[in-house]
């Protein structure tokens, strides 16, 4: 199954959030982009960003990760402590420790009213090239495959 999580330009527009796909075999979900309005669209489809282990980036124009650093934080409240893997073009490393460290405080304070002291969000980054294919296949499931193309 897969939602498109409001397909749009990156205009602002009031009825509609920016373009991320969500992708589901069975327990295994992974999304493409984290646009402006992703989190929401993601409770509007009934899914909980705790249950998305996985998210790819195609590029680093502010319209296509303006929602992660909610997306990680709100992940991890609803307790999700399994590493985040984020693969996405050269520099991704670089993007994803800048958005992080803007929540650095965010994190910590929220650490400090969790009283069981979990630990911080884990984010495993990927940088990949053209030509990189993901495959996730599992025998009750299917097989999901990805192939990066050149523009």
């Amino acid at each position: 199954m897969s939602h498109f999580l409001a397909p749009e330009p990156p205009n602002p527009n009031p009825k509609r959030a920016g373009s991320s796909y969500l992708f589901r075999a069975r327990d295994f979900c992974f999304m493409i982009d984290c646009r402006p309005g992703t989190l929401l669209r993601l409770t509007q489809a009934k899914v909980s960003a705790a249950e998305i282990d996985t998210l790819f980036f195609t590029h680093f124009h502010l319209d296509h990760y303006a929602d992660f650093g909610q997306f990680v934080t709100n992940r991890w409240i609803r307790g999700n402590r399994r590493p985040l893997k984020v693969y996405g073009p050269t520099g991704l490393k670089k993007l994803v420790d800048l958005i992080i460290a803007s929540h650095q405080l965010d994190l910590e304070y929220r650490q400090k009213i969790l009283n069981s002291k979990p630990m911080l969000p884990v984010i495993e980054t990927i940088e990949i090239e053209e030509g990189f294919v993901f495959e996730y296949k599992r025998s009750d499931c299917g097989a999901v495959r990805c192939v990066l193309l050149p523009d």
